[in-house]
């Protein structure tokens, strides 16, 4: 028969070996920050040029990222310009609108879910900017939300999912895991900036910085012409006066010398490339002669075409 005795409340000495009771073992209950039982959407979510959403409001939580372009939202009275790289978090019962500026199309990140945890007063009032380990973690909730769920309306808003039934196991608990772990990453950070303090644009300075960007994305695409804020107006519906007053404002300087500076650049990479003769490149910036773009050239950066070709080798 083994022996077995205790010593000092501390070990059972059982076949000549110590092993230690078990009630000794300080067991530690794991701390939560951020706990998410339940979650309502996640959704990829393309957005026209002309998209607007009027708004609603709801008893749960809901951040929107963008991953690509731009958007104007609201929350409550307020609007705000959310950009590429940016997040905004809508807090319980906070009324909230999506609507497309117009420039471009965009794509976003919507995530609604539910979260009573005290640290989420964190992320009332909060636009942030995300790092690329956030991003990452955006793409992995993305990634299990859809594999554990599919969309209950195919259009927006989308509040609810229904549970896939060939989801693969664990889905619900990753998702789960990453949606808390970007919390916790977020809310570590002290890189951020609130709503008081993010710069918010009114309709008309939306107009203003929108016309500044059509008119030099017509210019790139016309670099090898000379335009006219005559033609501007009739290729964007605007008058003269608006074109430069409105470009003036936002870029600080005027039309035309706005598109020199991009003839300029456009000249000094062709340069840079060695493969095309001045004559050619004055012809591929919109030059009536070589004399006219030479003396052009260095007006604006201080060198004849020959001294920056020569410069550019070294």
């Amino acid at each position: 028969m083994p022996v077995l005795f205790v010593i000092k409340d501390k070990y059972i000495c059982t076949k000549g070996h110590l092993k230690l009771i078990m009630n000794d073992f300080k067991k530690n209950k794991l701390r939560e920050l951020f706990v998410v039982p339940r979650i309502i959407t996640v959704l990829y979510q393309e957005f026209s040029r002309d998209f607007i959403f009027p708004g609603e409001s709801h008893d749960f939580w809901e951040f929107i990222y963008v991953e690509k372009g731009e958007i104007l939202i609201t929350a409550d009275s307020l609007e705000y310009l959310l950009k590429t790289g940016e997040i905004a978090f809508h807090k319980p019962n906070e009324f909230h609108s999506i609507k497309a500026t117009g420039h471009s199309d965009s794509t976003a990140v919507v995530v609604a879910f539910e979260c009573k945890s005290s640290g989420m007063q964190f992320f009332e009032n909060k636009i942030l900017f995300t790092d690329e380990n956030e991003k990452y973690l955006l793409s992995q909730i993305l990634k299990e939300g859809n594999a554990a769920f599919e969309k209950l309306n195919p259009k927006p808003p989308i509040m609810g999912m229904r549970r896939k039934t060939s989801a693969p196991q664990g889905t619900e608990q990753a998702l789960k895991s990453y949606l808390e772990l970007f919390l916790i990453h977020i809310f570590r950070r002290k890189d951020r900036i609130t709503r008081k303090e993010r710069y918010t644009l009114s309709p008309a300075q939306i107009f203003d910085k929108k016309l500044a960007e059509d008119i030099k994305s017509y210019l790139g695409e016309n670099i090898d012409r000379n335009i006219t804020l005559g033609e501007l107006s009739r290729h964007l519906n605007v008058s003269i006066s608006k074109i430069k007053r409105s470009f003036k404002e936002q870029t600080r300087k005027s039309v035309i010398e706005c598109f020199w500076d991009m003839k300029t650049e456009e000249a000094k990479r062709l340069i840079s490339h060695g493969e095309h003769s001045f004559t050619s490149i004055s012809e591929m910036i919109g030059c009536n002669s070589i004399h006219y773009f030479s003396r052009m050239f260095k007006k604006r950066t201080g060198m004849t075409p020959t001294m920056y070709r020569n410069s550019s080798k070294k």
